[in-house]
């Protein structure tokens, strides 16, 4: 059983009255057991990782439905900041996914004006998977670092 860590680093960002946040960088970790160590990844090959508030897993992307739109070596992230779904206008704008070769995030967008925008853009589930193929475990913790930036690390396994 592999287990990796992401370590997303986000950044909020005012706009007039209305502050969101922002996913700006990862970093990935793979845990070797025989050493006991995280050691960092540049590279997952043709895997697919989906991290996300319903859960987080890694997949090859040939387990994915045929059409090109999940590559591999990509890591596809959706809002995960529980408390602004609930109570606040900022949730459900940081979705996207992380190009591992590039370096580059690319996000994708929801009309930011619509005031009923929680109602007809819900936080996404990427991929519904047959539970019996997977074993997947999932631990989250928060931070931040010395210049203010939220960072999530996610924790999570599977075969």
């Amino acid at each position: 059983m592999n287990s990796f860590a992401a370590y997303v680093k986000a950044r909020f960002i005012g706009n007039g009255d209305i502050y969101r946040y922002q996913t700006t960088n990862f970093k990935l970790y793979l845990y070797e057991s025989s050493s006991r160590s995280w050691c960092k990844v540049e590279n997952i090959g043709e895997n697919v990782l989906f991290l996300g508030l319903n859960t987080s897993i890694s997949i090859a992307s040939s387990y994915l439905p045929p059409g090109g739109y999940y590559k591999g070596n990509r890591i596809y992230f959706t809002d995960d900041n529980i408390d602004e779904h609930i109570v606040g206008a900022q949730g459900g704008y940081d979705i996207g996914f992380y190009d591992l070769d590039s370096r580059r995030i690319t996000p994708l967008r929801c009309n930011n004006n619509d005031k009923y925008r929680k109602w007809t853009w819900p936080t996404p589930i990427w991929y519904i998977y047959n539970p019996e193929d997977f074993i997947v475990e999932s631990f989250g913790a928060c931070d931040k670092d010395e210049e203010g930036d939220l960072g999530l690390l996610d924790l999570f396994s599977c075969n």
